[in-house]
């Protein structure tokens, strides 16, 4: 009865004498909600968790720590708080904090899309004066004319006046000319993801390039061959990536896409924001300075990482941290990966102190410096415990996938064509942009069709059982007998396979040349074709050295593969190529 009493009388878990029970935790990733169910089923306590927070992974690490202190520095890293039920006590969001995160993500992306959109205006200005032969020919005479300067100040204000000029290749130059042909309503939706082009083929309702275009020559680009055909081009702002790509074809040449207008300075103009002010106070600078000399555990040699690539995932590293220092850990995780080989691997210097003294090898100081410079995490300690978050959760949150369907996905140990395609259509584009770039999130299974290949994937889910027989054996599906699904699964193939640089057959170009009137992918078709497909020469960034790649090689040479054609005839179609894929 007593402590039924004073349960009655707690204003949070850590006084709750319930879960005043000293508790070994040994959760390496799991959602909150539940990760804590059976905790406080076995305490008599109920512990329920928001459904708009329940699927944030987490990661508990202790010992001897009371359950219910354990509980509250959870609230601390979940940015949430605890309100007692008749039964126990639920975890919720906090509204303010909420709304907070929220309004940073709307302002932060109206500050990118209005840096970019500045700054095609600003390419605009120049376009809009004069061709690009002329561009050319201006920019040429400045540099000419400051460089013959006798003085000073006239040479500087030739190559102030060059510089204002910027320095737009042929792409750049296409790419502007054709945003600037949009309408109003079309600039809105260009900027939601739309994908426009411009064609010197274009006929009575296309979009055309400037006159002569087609024998403009780009003096940036020395493999860049003119006279050789009509010239296309192609233009999408990426709000996924929040970055604007083009691509430009010529008739007979290579095709290149490019990303560019990253714009600058937005994350600077973003630090007077609320939430960034509070992350950044969040953030202890030297956590458990007092104790950084401290000896720290040297556990066996931990080998590779179990997924894809050989990584760990900094979840896993928390773990074996926790056995090393003895420190309790509260962790807000997910699938991040770990960017060496080595878990154990243990920090030099803090990032914004390069020529300080150097942190003892095998101490907790290390230790901690690695959680931040190889984990990407930021710490705080508070109550003996060390709190982490990673420095980008706030934007994992839209990133991380539900883990209950990629983990029955990761227990099949050869994944078909038809298991990936039913996992890509369950998932965000977020979420599988995560599990296809493995330094982005590990993955057990082969990454590689969550990449470039996630918009055949869909495609792929979408056909009927009887449709996906027919192309296994080599027939195809007309787009117009496709279901309405299906329709803008093969449209976003198709328009995602040009942005991402595929080659595209003569004729299906055609069908670029003509008005955005529904009629575009008449006439087009999904070819299959199932062979063996070498799987070697692939790449991957090595864990040891994200900014390198790593060679890999598939289980053979021939792998089990289908090549997937999208157009007028299965010879001449945007190529597909899913490999290593069971079928």
């Amino acid at each position: 009865m007593i402590p039924l009493l004073l349960s009655l009388q707690a204003t949070s878990p850590g006084t709750d004498p319930r879960l005043d029970v000293p508790t070994q935790l040994a959760i390496v990733m799991e959602p909150v909600a539940s990760a804590l169910a059976p905790l406080g089923k076995a305490k008599g306590c109920s512990l329920e968790v928001a459904a708009a927070i329940g699927d944030r992974k987490v990661g508990l690490h202790t010992e001897n720590e009371p359950l219910g202190k354990t509980l509250d520095q959870l609230a601390e890293v979940l940015d949430s708080k605890w309100t007692p039920t008749q039964t126990g006590w639920r975890l919720d969001p906090i509204a303010e904090r909420m709304n907070e995160l929220a309004s940073f993500k709307q302002v932060r992306n109206a500050a990118l899309r209005d840096a970019a959109q500045k700054q095609l205006e600003t390419h605009l200005a120049i376009v809009k004066k004069m061709t690009f032969p002329e561009y050319l020919a201006e920019t040429q005479r400045l540099e000419q004319a400051a460089r013959d300067a006798k003085k000073e100040d006239e040479r500087r204000q030739l190559q102030e006046a060059r510089w204002k000029l910027l320095y737009l290749d042929l792409m750049e130059y296409l790419t502007t000319y054709t945003y600037g042909t949009l309408s109003k309503a079309e600039k809105e939706r260009f900027w939601n993801g739309e994908v426009f082009y411009a064609t010197s083929a274009a006929f009575p309702g296309g979009r055309a390039v400037p006159e002569g275009a087609s024998n403009w020559k780009d003096a940036y680009d020395t493999d860049d061959q003119p006279s050789k055909g009509d010239i296309r081009i192609f233009i999408r702002f990426d709000p996924l990536h929040r970055q604007m790509l083009s691509r430009m074809d010529r008739d007979g040449s290579s095709s290149r896409r490019l990303p560019s207008l990253s714009p600058f300075g937005v994350e600077e103009a973003m630090n007077e924001h609320p939430f960034v002010k509070r992350q950044t106070a969040w953030i202890q600078a030297v956590p458990f300075e007092a104790r950084a000399e401290e000896a720290v555990k040297r556990l066996p040699e931990a080998g590779k990482g179990r997924w894809f690539g050989g990584y760990w995932s900094v979840a896993e590293v928390l773990a074996r941290f926790h056995t090393r220092t003895g420190l309790p850990v509260v962790a807000m995780v997910g699938r991040k990966p770990w960017a060496v080989t080595d878990p154990d691997h243990d920090g030099k210097r803090y990032y914004w102190d390069q020529s300080g003294p150097e942190a003892k090898r095998g101490t907790l100081g290390a230790a901690l410096l690695s959680l931040r410079s190889m984990g990407g995490q930021i710490t705080q300690e508070k109550g003996g415990y060390l709190l982490v978050r990673p420095d980008d959760w706030f934007d994992r949150l839209d990133f991380e996938p539900p883990e209950g369907p990629v983990q029955a996905f990761e227990k099949l140990q050869k994944p078909t064509l038809d298991d990936y395609a039913v996992l890509a259509t369950r998932l965000t584009p977020r979420q599988v942009f995560l599990l296809g770039r493995s330094t982005s999130g590990v993955f057990r299974h082969l990454p590689f069709p969550f990449g470039d290949g996630v918009s055949m994937l869909r495609l792929w889910g979408s056909l009927s059982s009887q449709q996906r027989a027919l192309v296994r054996k080599g027939g195809s599906i007309p787009y117009a007998s496709m279901s309405g699904p299906a329709r803008g699964a093969f449209e976003a193939a198709v328009l995602d396979g040009i942005m991402d640089g595929a080659n595209i057959g003569e004729s299906a170009k055609r069908s670029f040349d003509g008005p955005w009137d529904g009629s575009l992918f008449q006439g087009l078709s999904l070819w299959g074709k199932t062979e063996g497909v070498s799987a070697t020469g692939r790449s991957l960034p090595s864990p040891d050295d994200p900014s390198k790649e790593a060679s890999w090689s598939g289980t053979g040479h021939d792998s089990p593969g289908i090549r997937f054609s999208l157009g007028r005839s299965e010879g001449d179609g945007m190529v597909y190529t899913l490999d290593n894929l069971g079928l």
